[in-house]
């Protein structure tokens, strides 16, 4: 397997459902892109996209701000561990916005060419397989 820019590459949409089924071929999306598209575009439902997961941005800020207060009023370390476990949280945030953005452009072909045309996303694909498809 090996990884190709969609610039690099052109994989119809209906070859990309078949070869990802197979486990031969995924599309991947940067995590800043996938929360672009998911807060600034109409491209994705609202219910997939979820315009940002704001329940888990709430939550990490809730607990980097009760860990501060506790830090000055029970024991100075206890941030440290508030501000991994916020850290944490967040991360598991952007990594799930990513896999809605992956799952609705398996389902929907226009997302999907929307996608590939930016130019980048990536595809981790078998080496015979791209051969087939470079540009």
């Amino acid at each position: 397997m090996k990884i190709v820019y969609s610039n690099q590459i052109k994989i119809p949409h209906s070859d990309y459902v078949t070869m990802n089924l197979n486990g031969q071929c995924n599309l991947g999306v940067p995590n800043d892109l996938a929360e672009k598209i998911a807060v600034e575009t109409n491209l994705m439902p609202g219910s997939l996209a979820g315009k940002k997961n704001w329940v888990g941005i709430f939550l990490s800020l809730g607990i980097m701000a009760y860990s501060i207060y506790l830090s000055f009023t029970f024991a100075w370390w206890i941030f440290i561990p508030g501000w991994l476990l916020a850290g944490i949280i967040s991360l598991r945030n952007r990594k799930n916005t990513s896999k809605d953005v992956l799952k609705y452009a398996l389902e929907n072909q226009e997302f999907y060419n929307l996608l590939v045309a930016s130019g980048s996303v990536s595809f981790q694909i078998d080496d015979k397989l791209s051969q087939k498809y470079e540009l």
